[in-house]
C-alpha cells in the first residue's frame, strides 16, 4: 500500500528539562536532539515504519539543513519530493522544550509560508498529480502549502482515492480543500469561522460532504462521525514520556490501518494505541523500534 503525504517539513530541536525556564534564566538540559519534522513528515515517516510505502511532497529547499533532512528521510524510506529544490532559502525550525516530569511540550516556531512562500514551485504539485498521486492508494494533508494541497486533492478525487486531512487548527484557504476531503481528523482546537463547539464542527464537515469526520482530545475519548453513525473512541491510558510528534504519528498510522482494515473506527482505534505507545518514549522515533 502507498500513502502521499502534502506539507509541512521543518527541522526540529529538541530540548528536555526538568522544569522550564525562567526569565532572564540559562537552563541546562538533561538531554537536546535534532530531528526533520511537520506534520506531513512525521505522518509519512510513521506509515513507513508500519510498512506502507510512503511519499512526501513539501518544501525543503536549499540550506545548510536540506542534506540532513534528505538523508534522514532515507533512512525511513520516504521518497521526497521537494517543491524548494535548488531554492536558497531558510529553514523552517522548531525548538521544543519538553518537560521530563510530564511529557508536556512547548514549540517555538514560525509560520512557514512567511519565509518562502514566494518561492514554492506549485508546478511541482501539479507534476506529482500525473506521477506519484497515480499510484497512491491514500492521500493525507497537514493543510500547509494551501495553494499546493488543493491541486493534489482535485486530482485524488478525481481518481476515487481517499484524502485525509490533519486539521490541527483553522488555516486560511481551507475553505477551498474541503470540498475534496472524505476525511477529516482535526484536534479539538479545529474551529472553522464562527463556529465553537464540536457538535457544529461535524455539522459543517458533513455538508462540505465530508463522510468521515474525528475529533482528537488529547487522553479523552475520540469522537467521530462515520457516514450516518457517531460514537465514541477511548484511547489508551499510560503515563507519558514525551508527547511529541504524537498527533502527527496518530495521522500517519491511522492512514496505513484505514488502508489495511477498510474500517474507519478500528483506523481510529489502532492509531491511537500507535500514537500512545510513541508517548513512551523521548522524540517522535523511538517508538518505531520498539514494535
Amino acid at each position: 500500500m502507498k500513502g502521499l503525504f502534502v506539507g509541512l517539513n521543518t527541522i526540529d530541536i529538541q530540548f528536555l528539562v526538568e522544569k522550564y525556564p525562567g526569565i532572564n534564566t540559562k537552563t541546562l538540559v538533561e538531554k537536546n536532539s535534532i530531528y526533520t519534522g511537520g506534520p506531513a513528515t512525521n505522518a509519512a515517516i510513521t506509515f513507513s515504519n508500519l510498512g506502507g510505502g510512503a511519499a512526501l511532497i513539501t518544501f525543503v529547499g536549499n540550506h545548510f539543513f536540506s542534506e540532513f533532512v534528505i538523508n534522514e528521510l532515507k533512512t525511513y524510506n520516504v521518497k521526497l519530493y521537494d517543491a524548494g529544490f535548488n531554492i536558497n532559502t531558510s529553514p523552517v525550525i522548531s525548538s521544543i522544550i519538553t518537560s521530563v516530569d510530564t511529557g508536556d511540550r512547548t514549540i517555538l516556531t514560525v509560520e512557514p509560508e512567511q519565509i518562502n512562500k514566494s518561492n514554492i514551485n506549485y508546478r511541482l504539485f501539479k507534476d506529482i498529480c500525473e506521477d506519484e498521486l497515480k499510484s497512491s492508494n491514500i492521500v493525507l494533508i497537514d493543510c500547509f502549502y494551501i495553494d499546493g494541497a488543493v491541486k493534489i486533492a482535485r486530482e485524488a478525487k478525481k481518481l476515487s482515492i481517499p484524502v485525509v486531512i490533519d486539521g490541527g487548527s483553522w488555516k486560511n484557504g481551507m475553505e477551498n480543500l474541503l470540498d475534496f476531503v472524505n476525511i477529516a481528523i482535526c484536534s479539538e482546537n479545529f474551529y472553522p469561522p464562527g463556529l465553537k463547539k464540536s457538535e457544529e464542527v461535524f455539522e459543517y464537515l458533513s455538508l462540505r460532504n465530508c463522510e468521515r469526520i474525528a475529533i482528537t482530545r488529547g487522553e479523552k475519548p475520540i469522537l467521530y462521525k462515520d457516514k450516518n453513525d457517531y460514537g465514541k473512541i477511548d484511547v489508551p491510558k499510560i503515563s507519558p514520556v514525551d508527547t511529541l510528534g504524537a498527533g502527527d504519528i496518530f495521522h500517519g498510522a491511522f492512514c496505513f490501518y484505514y488502508l489495511k482494515e477498510n474500517n474507519f473506527a478500528e483506523a481510529l482505534t489502532k492509531a491511537a494505541a500507535i500514537a500512545a505507545e510513541s508517548c513512551r518514549y523521548i522524540g517522535a522515533r523511538k517508538w518505531a523500534s520498539k514494535l
